[in-house]
């Protein structure tokens, strides 16, 4: 195995640990998500999930949701059922304009 398999391997466990520590910390969400994103989307998108929504989502909690929306958008996972639970959750948070703006695609095929 090589040394950068075995890095990304320890630092993937590592933040996840830190994630069990601390469940309202962002930047570990994204930084683990960053390390996944390339080889297991979905994976990246799992992490994503994990994070804990509070009843008034802020916009640190809104980058979360668009990260989520980017990367299913990405795989073209259109029926993923957390692609219009986070849609509408960023929404919320920028305005249901930002989403028109920020998504170059017909979001009536989102709620047909």
């Amino acid at each position: 195995m090589c040394v950068c398999c075995v890095f990304f391997g320890l630092s993937v466990n590592t933040l996840q640990f830190v994630l069990y520590c601390l469940t309202q910390l962002h930047s570990a969400y994204i930084e683990i998500a960053e390390l996944l994103v390339d080889k297991d989307p979905l994976g990246a998108v799992d992490i994503y999930s994990r994070f804990p929504t509070t009843a008034v989502p802020t916009f640190d909690d809104a980058y979360i949701f668009g990260e989520i929306v980017r990367i299913l958008f990405k795989l073209e996972a259109y029926d993923d059922p957390r692609m219009l639970s986070n849609l509408i959750a960023m929404g919320k948070v920028m305005g249901f304009g930002m989403i028109t703006l920020s998504l170059a695609v017909p979001l009536w095929y989102l709620l047909e």
